[in-house]
């Protein structure tokens, strides 16, 4: 279960006139509220916050708009130094105005051209409209999505510490309903599925440390993440799948041949990968033909979660991905949940660990599922070095933006015009 985030606006007074809901946008992140201030014929609509505009439809009539008797049939929409002309909708009944995610708390509008007539007032103004710090997030994500894409063509190499992070953060932030870069993951995908070799592995001649088994995992944890948004890189996964038997030790769980943290730690991150991996083939395999799919991949995922627990006497921050793929695997009782939220924060506040990005993130995602909130401001974190960091901070930000309850409302941000 991932985090989403509704952003609830309160209700100005009754010179305040709610906006109609967006099915999209405004169960999410709530309606603009605006007040109406009228300077003869030029009328301003000042918003509680900043938001970005991808639409606006104004009532050709509207005794509140264009006076008593009054029907608009022109007119120009000015925000953030930038006009905008209306166009009138086919049923003679609105004003569109397309404003491409012009960015402001207040915007005026001129009537241009009104003629005289009686009609009923139309419906309320309807926005389509993202909050402005949502908005940014959303950008953010596309260009570093965009950067992902590029050092992976540029290097040849799926970049564990750029991809997996950004698959992770487009999940949460769909299931916080903000637009995704989908189509560039699907690029980014589409690259990895290229790079598995005939047998199914994935290494790198040039860098044999990287190891065979732990490569392979990450690869395919961020196809099945991916899967989310784009099913075609099962057969990519079930390729994976197969080599899963000869890879165990003698406890049953995956071998480790390399290390790189917060990512590859061993045992724990190991189970958290296989167990994305088998959960999505699982999740395929019953909607595709729940008569016939494979019930071993149930039975192994119910293995790896009874092996997967809380373990008090190891440093919290060698747990924290495993942790953060709960439900999916992670298991601990209610009466370790004081310790672990204990353990979280003297990791943020009192030790180096605490500051790397990374780690920060996770620790901040864990406790936000906690229902705790941490002043993330007043916590230290060093500079970010690189384009993991920049990924990482942008899931951090995420998290800390929008303290609401979940929802999965994914929305596409490759071809909006910004």
């Amino acid at each position: 279960m991932l985090v989403c985030f509704i952003c609830v606006l309160s209700v100005l007074p009754h010179s305040a006139l709610p906006l109609s809901a967006h099915a999209e946008v405004s169960d999410i992140f709530g309606n603009p509220v605006y007040e109406m201030i009228s300077e003869g014929d030029d009328l301003t609509m000042r918003f509680k916050q900043s938001w970005s505009f991808d639409s606006i439809d104004l009532p050709a009539a509207s005794q509140t708009l264009w006076g008593d008797n009054s029907l608009c049939r022109a007119a120009v929409i000015t925000i953030a130094g930038r006009g905008f002309i209306s166009h009138l909708s086919d049923d003679k009944k609105r004003l569109r105005f397309n404003l491409y995610g012009a960015t402001g708390n207040q915007l005026q509008i001129k009537p241009i051209f009104k003629t005289a007539g009686i009609g009923q007032s139309g419906t309320p103004p309807l926005f389509v409209a993202t909050p402005a710090r949502i908005r940014q997030l959303e950008d953010e994500l596309k260009d570093l999505a965009e950067s992902v894409l590029s050092f992976q063509k540029r290097n040849s190499c799926f970049s564990c510490h750029t991809a997996l992070p950004l698959a992770i953060t487009c999940k949460v932030a769909a299931a916080s309903g903000l637009r995704i870069p989908d189509t560039t993951l699907s690029k980014i995908g589409g690259e990895i599925a290229e790079m598995q070799e005939y047998d199914g592995t994935y290494h790198f001649p040039q860098h044999p440390d990287y190891g065979v088994i732990s490569p392979t995992l990450c690869a395919g944890t961020i196809m099945a993440i991916i899967s989310d948004f784009s099913s075609q890189y099962l057969e990519n996964l079930h390729k994976i799948r197969q080599l899963l038997p000869e890879w165990r030790d003698d406890d049953g769980l995956l071998k480790s041949d390399f290390y790189f943290r917060p990512l590859f730690i061993g045992h724990k991150t190991n189970m958290l990968f296989e167990a994305i991996i088998l959960q999505t083939l699982y999740l395929y395999s019953a909607s595709d033909d729940p008569e016939v799919f494979d019930d071993s991949l149930r039975q192994r995922l119910n293995q790896l979660r009874r092996a997967a627990a809380f373990d008090p006497a190891e440093p919290i921050h060698r747990q924290i991905l495993l942790m953060a793929g709960t439900p999916v695997l992670f298991q601990f009782s209610s009466t370790e949940r004081p310790l672990i939220v204990k353990q979280l924060l003297h990791l943020l506040k009192n030790e180096p660990e605490g500051e790397r990005a990374d780690i920060r993130a996770l620790a901040l995602y864990l406790l936000s599922r906690f229902s705790l909130e941490v002043p993330a401001n007043q916590l230290q974190r060093k500079p970010l070095q690189n384009l993991g960091d920049r990924i990482w901070a942008c899931f951090e930000q995420i998290v800390i933006s929008l303290p609401t309850s979940a929802k999965n409302m994914q929305q596409t941000a490759d071809n909006m015009e910004q």
